[in-house]
């Protein structure tokens, strides 16, 4: 079956995670969204929540419908098997690095495509180690692969990102642009949900499986940046510069989502 003309549209909708990230664990596509797509928590007279909404859109078949998020559970089992085997690809590289005078120096053998995320990290590291990287406190157009954008502009990701990990969420089923259901999910993962009336079994279902892969692709994600600044903590410490920690966590997440796009693909 061609899943990439027939799968449903799993979209997290949030205009910070938009312009940085592609997709989330090659799943969800991210999608600024527009005014009508805004969500937000009105906690009380003086608090407004800005919240992102996962969003699925299914076909009107409901089997279909049904298969589609059966892939879609495949692929997250999927990302999340591929970041046990890039924390294991972290640790060789920072024992390697930790065993070499410098950061020049080859790779084991392991094939040229393989071995590049490995390779652009060091690269990466290399070029923080430069002195006018230093005095700019920026890291490139390349790095973190976020094409032609610096560290100043990972920095709302990064603040955004914790926001979508630790607070509120919409999580949204819809049929042919029919809303299902839709629940939100507060600090406390307490649990809300509305409910279109008349809705078969295998329609709430659909709702529930999909609340149940938002709420586990959110943890993936706490997951991915926890990895992320533990490999940048390291990192920091081997390349030895002012700032380090700032300078390297974007090529730490880069590096982490480089493998597991890596072996999703492969």
């Amino acid at each position: 079956m061609n899943w990439s003309r027939q799968s449903p549209v799993f979209e997290l909708i949030d205009p910070t995670l938009a312009e940085t990230i592609p997709d989330v664990i090659g799943l969800w596509a991210t999608n600024p969204g527009t005014a009508d797509t805004a969500v937000t928590f009105t906690l009380n007279s003086q608090t407004v929540v800005n919240a992102p909404l996962w969003r699925a859109n299914f076909p009107s078949d409901l089997s279909k419908a049904t298969l589609h998020l059966t892939h879609s559970e495949e692929i997250l089992s999927q990302s999340q098997k591929a970041l046990v085997t890039a924390i294991e690809r972290v640790h060789r590289l920072i024992h390697t690095i930790a065993s070499e005078s410098d950061l020049a120096f080859d790779l084991p053998s392991v094939g040229e495509a393989q071995a590049q995320p490995e390779r652009e990290l060091l690269a990466n590291l290399q070029a923080i180690q430069k002195p006018d990287m230093l005095t700019s406190f920026k890291i490139g157009e390349e790095i973190a692969g976020f094409s032609h954008q610096t560290f100043e502009q990972f920095q709302p990701f990064i603040e955004r990102l914790l926001q979508v990990v630790a607070d509120y969420a919409w999580v949204e089923t819809q049929v042919e642009g029919r809303t299902l259901a839709r629940t939100s999910v507060g600090w406390l993962s307490d649990v809300n949900s509305i409910w279109q009336t008349g809705l078969s079994t295998t329609q709430v279902s659909l709702h529930q499986r999909t609340l149940s892969l938002a709420l586990a692709s959110r943890d993936a994600l706490l997951q991915i940046f926890r990895i992320a600044i533990q490999t940048a903590l390291k990192l920091s410490v081997l390349v030895s510069v002012p700032g380090g920690l700032i300078l390297v966590l974007p090529v730490a997440w880069q590096f982490i989502d480089r493998v597991m796009t890596q072996l999703r693909e492969g």
